[in-house]
């Protein structure tokens, strides 16, 4: 009785580790969009190819369209957004920094890039690149899942 324990322990965990890899190895989802996956359970996704893309925030803040620029240090990461119609303040604004904190599982926008810095100081966040997104999903579709060195789950 004690092996079975230990070997439903083993493949737990095993299967465990794998959902987890493949999470950020994928390039394409199983229902067809093409994904960059930010930190889990977020995933910047594309159904044209890479052309357009969004993303599905927790908070207020809902689906976020065409990110142009994102990056991920430890527990935080970034999506910039050039030119947005936002409804939570009715206007268009030039560009706007969305910080995601999945630690403290909290979600912010700014729209200066002086309290976007702030934000992340705050966070003790520091030397977080910014990448083109359509570089980064360019990269990761043609190296199999490969995604920039500096992200906490990128390749080593």
């Amino acid at each position: 009785m004690k092996k079975i324990k230990w070997l439903f322990v083993i493949i737990s965990v095993f299967l465990f580790n794998c959902e987890s890899r493949d999470f950020y190895s994928r390039p394409y989802d199983e229902s067809g969009p093409a994904r960059i996956p930010m930190i889990k359970p977020y995933v910047i996704e594309s159904y044209d190819s890479g052309n357009n893309w969004f993303i599905h925030m927790k908070s207020r803040f809902g689906t976020i369209p065409s990110p142009k620029l994102i990056g991920v240090k430890d527990s935080v990461f970034v999506v910039y957004v050039e030119k947005r119609f936002e409804p939570n303040v009715n206007k268009k604004i030039s560009e706007i920094w969305y910080v995601v904190d999945t630690k403290s599982k909290s979600e912010m926008a700014f729209i200066t890039k002086e309290q976007f810095t702030l934000a992340l100081d705050s966070l003790n966040v520091s030397n977080l690149k910014l990448y083109d997104i359509k570089k980064v999903f360019a990269d990761f579709e043609k190296e199999h899942g490969s995604l920039p060195l500096e992200w906490p789950h990128g390749e080593k």
